[in-house]
């Protein structure tokens, strides 16, 4: 029998700005640094590539109303000791999250042992089909657990938001994050030839999480042309705790799709 990790663990522990870091390093060539080290006002990352500096600053989408329902997910232990694997998994808007466990994570042992690594609800099978009574909707893979330790599952709430994923959703997406005043800030400091802002977006905001996937899927780049505010050249937007799509939006070349890059190391 695997060991179940201790109840405080209960969360993954996926580092953003490092993940970002991998991705800019592969898209823009040269490296790219940890800059802040807790000094307060500091922007995250600083890039050193063949056609100059970068200041980036990291930061994150997600839809505020569903915090309480995350607070409560995320108090509670996930792991299972016939899991192989982490999981993210994205469940209904305002669930009951009691009813969730425990057949969540059996069911989910399931699809490993059938050698399925991401699940859908639009899938087909038994085991599709009761995930998807239990308020599933899709997940996948996030890493392999630790040798002797039993995965766990990240679970996260789709945004009950109203209405269509369209790409007007990431215009609001880049909008929301460009006029939050902690990243103009720290960006408008920098000293660096540009200045970019490295959007995760989660898949609790559901509106802009489908509009990014959707010109992933078409490879056809978001039909909207973001008035950048002073003191940002460029906007990164990747699906958060996945192998990201990553799309950028910079002032002076338009929109450019640097395909899927694999975050783990």
């Amino acid at each position: 029998m695997r060991r179940v990790r201790e109840r405080k663990r209960v969360t993954i522990s996926w580092d953003s700005e490092a993940h970002a870091a991998r991705i800019c390093a592969i898209a823009l060539g040269g490296t790219v640094e940890r800059n802040d080290y807790g000094q307060g006002q500091q922007f995250d990352l600083l890039a050193n590539t063949p056609t100059g500096t970068a200041a980036i600053e990291v930061t994150r989408l997600n839809d505020e109303r569903d915090v309480e329902i995350r607070s409560v997910i995320e108090k509670l232990d996930w792991s299972h000791e016939d899991l192989e694997n982490d999981w993210l998994v994205t469940v209904k808007p305002r669930i009951r999250v009691k009813t969730l466990r425990p057949g969540l994570a059996q069911l989910i042992a399931s699809l490993e042992a059938h050698g399925v690594d991401r699940f859908s609800a639009d899938d087909d099978g038994e085991i599709v089909a009761a995930l998807k009574d239990l308020g599933a909707l899709y997940g996948s893979v996030i890493i392999a657990a630790d040798v002797g330790t039993a995965g766990r599952l990240v679970v996260v709430p789709k945004s009950s938001a109203y209405g269509a994923a369209s790409r007007n959703n990431i215009e609001r997406a880049i909008n929301d994050c460009t006029s939050r005043p902690d990243n103009l800030e720290k960006l408008r400091g920098a000293s660096t030839d540009e200045q970019h802002l490295f959007v995760w977006v989660e898949a609790s905001d559901h509106l802009a999480h489908g509009a990014l996937s959707e010109s992933w899927a078409s490879s056809t780049p978001p039909s909207v042309t973001p008035d950048l505010p002073h003191g940002v050249d460029a906007v990164w937007l990747a699906l958060a705790y996945i192998p990201a799509p990553v799309w950028q939006y910079h002032a002076r070349h338009g929109w450019r799709f640097f395909g899927t890059v694999e975050t783990r190391q």
